[in-house]
């Protein structure tokens, strides 16, 4: 299940995160902040072997994988 957080309530926020200059644009306003807030989902680790997506499935979702192999 997939739950979504406000950057500004997450400690865990794309603002703190390593990869945001890979997941974010520059030079973004506060309304388009307030944009991203409704649509960026955060998922618990996933466990070695799983799968974020399964071939020939619908796009969904673009990831940022933090750490793993």
């Amino acid at each position: 299940m997939t739950r979504t957080a406000a950057l500004s309530e997450s400690h865990d926020s794309c603002q703190h995160c390593r990869l945001r200059t890979l997941c974010l644009p520059d030079n973004l306003t506060k309304s388009d902040i307030g944009k991203l807030e409704g649509i960026i989902q955060r998922r618990k680790p996933v466990s070695r072997g799983a799968s974020l997506f399964q071939s020939g499935q619908r796009f969904q979702a673009i990831y940022a994988v933090r750490s793993g192999r």
